[in-house]
């Protein structure tokens, strides 16, 4: 007789993940990406006192609503410019995504198990469990969507105007329209006004109680489009994308999604993929492992739940519509855009993860051990191969104290996943690939960490950062994570006869064969220390093979011009 997974394991097993997730949070911004140009900015705008404006270089960068810059500057503030301050507030935002994701499950389903399933899926999504540590825009937007969703959701089934649930709701939709711009509305509402169709409710697009909720989402916006005139709308001198005139309100309501969206805005792709209405297909189906096979029965689920009979109710066919219609609308957006990125699709894995949720417990009770859908046998296998891949890995990768800290993560699951074994098929299949991905996520964090080594600006930032206080000088290296770790004022010099029109003295992190060029123009210095890096992508290919690892690397000097 087969044991029965219990809610009370379901919270262990959430537990588990949230800790191995929160690892990552301890190790530091590496790379030349956008986390750490992010977190550059908000340190800017730490040090300089000004909220309203976001520089970079010295310069006014539009690309990005302020909302998680703020954020990002209140956390600098209490724990210090560093990584994990950065980190910690787009964790924290995924964690209320969870929460509200298990909310919102509960309140359509009325399902306590269900609701737990689908916030240990979503926990548990690969792309997921990186973006939580790789912190972008999308980290917030998951607890403002999630959030804004649940709010609106009991707004609408509540009989006139509720108060506490116009404001939350408003407040969640105003941060999510602050965090990527008003393009969110879409995941947002696309649901309820497709489930108001079925519903026949027409009166709700039209109705004050809902007009009420998009003028006060959008009063809420207010500190973002005061920033944008205070920055850009009123200095149309500025120049901004190579031009004068430029409208941070017509920008943010316009252009940062919608110009990118029809690729006509101020930033433009250039080069398109031949096949890239189906980018998304594929992005999605690795960026949901291990659960993309249940994701694909689900939805087929789903869309066959819509078709009324007597085993499916009009409420159950509202629930599914709504469902469908947060996730499918915005994935035809995402897929017809021309400017297209993975972490896009971050979003939607929510609803994935409920819509997963939902047809893995119908399942339960539609399966017996005689009779046990092939799905579920074919997951083992995915989970199977994760769990080999990570530990396989981890032993051929790392070494030292990296390899001690993976080991030790990967026998606590390993023990855990030993007591799942008395449980049923696909109680093992659910477990099996939580434990798997886990693995893999902790083997993710250890590489990343071993990175730390090879990273150029961060290397140099911990030597310049115990020297005098000088201003430090980038020349053609360019380096993020430089400009984020090191604690002097940062400038960029493009041409190197402008090193005599600076006020001396000043360090220089310059590429060791380029030191000729300073010779060349009388340039007199004295080198402090010469460090050996390489890009993430030189790192990562030197890892298969560990004797090409010099070929990757550049030599680079840290220089005292005085």
């Amino acid at each position: 007789m087969h044991k029965q997974l219990s809610n009370k394991y379901i919270y262990w097993l959430i537990l588990l993940t949230i800790c191995v997730n929160f690892i990552g949070a301890f190790y530091p911004l590496l790379r030349n990406d956008d986390p750490v140009l992010y977190a550059t900015i908000s340190k800017n705008m730490v040090l300089s006192g000004n909220w309203f404006n976001l520089m970079y270089d010295q310069k006014d960068w539009l690309d990005k609503p302020h909302f998680p810059f703020w954020i990002t500057g209140i956390s600098f503030k209490i724990f210090g410019i560093n990584s994990f301050a950065y980190i910690l507030p787009g964790f924290l935002f995924h964690i209320i995504g969870a929460i509200f994701t298990y909310l919102l499950c509960l309140e359509l389903l009325k399902d306590k198990q269900i609701a737990l399933f689908s916030v240990l899926i979503y926990l548990t999504s690969i792309h997921l469990l990186i973006s939580s540590i790789d912190v972008r825009a999308e980290a917030y937007l998951l607890g403002e969507i999630m959030g804004a969703c649940y709010f609106w959701y009991k707004y609408d089934q509540t009989a006139g105007i509720s108060f506490k649930y116009l404001v939350l709701g408003s407040i969640f939709s105003a941060c999510a329209i602050m965090t990527k711009g008003p393009f969110v509305l879409i995941t947002i509402g696309t649901g309820f006004v497709l489930m108001w169709i079925y519903q026949k409710k027409f009166y709700n697009l039209y109705s004050l109680k809902w007009l009420l909720a998009i003028l006060l989402s959008i009063c809420f916006t207010f500190p973002e489009i005061y920033s944008l005139y205070q920055q850009f709308d009123l200095h149309p001198e500025k120049v901004v994308f190579n031009r004068t005139g430029v409208s941070g309100i017509l920008w943010f309501f316009w252009g940062s999604q919608f110009g990118r969206f029809l690729n006509n805005g101020y930033i433009k792709v250039n080069y398109v993929q031949q096949y890239h209405y189906l980018f998304f297909l594929h992005t999605f189906l690795w960026a949901f492992l291990p659960w993309s096979v249940f994701f694909m029965f689900a939805k087929i689920f789903s869309i066959k739940s819509l078709r009324k009979n007597s085993n499916v109710s009009n409420e159950q066919i509202s629930v599914n519509i709504f469902l469908l219609g947060a996730f499918v609308p915005t994935f035809i957006l995402f897929s017809l855009t021309k400017f297209q990125l993975d972490h896009y699709t971050n979003i939607l894995m929510p609803f994935a993860a409920i819509l997963c949720a939902r047809w893995y417990h119908v399942m339960l009770s539609k399966c017996v051990d005689s009779k046990i859908h092939w799905v579920f046998y074919l997951q083992i296998i995915i989970a199977t191969i994760f769990l080999i891949l990570a530990v396989s890995l981890a032993l051929y990768l790392l070494n030292s104290t990296n390899l001690i800290i993976a080991l030790l993560a990967d026998a606590i699951m390993l023990w855990v996943l030993i007591y799942a074994m008395s449980f049923n098929i696909m109680h093992r299949a659910l477990v099996m690939s939580v434990l798997a991905i886990n693995m893999v996520f902790v083997l993710i964090t250890q590489i990343n960490q071993k990175y730390m080594y090879y990273d150029p600006g961060y290397l140099a930032a911990k030597i310049v950062n115990e020297q005098a206080n000088y201003p430090i000088i980038d020349y053609n290296v360019n380096s993020v994570t430089f400009n984020f770790y090191a604690k002097q004022s940062y400038h960029k010099v493009f041409k190197i006869e402008d090193i005599k029109k600076l006020t001396l003295p000043v360090y220089m992190l310059i590429k060791t064969n380029d030191i000729s060029l300073l010779d060349a123009n009388n340039i007199h210095y004295v080198v402090i220390a010469q460090i050996r890096g390489t890009s993430i992508n030189g790192f990562i290919a030197s890892l298969i093979n560990h004797d090409k690892l010099k070929d990757y690397l550049t030599e680079y000097s840290i220089l005292e011009i005085k």
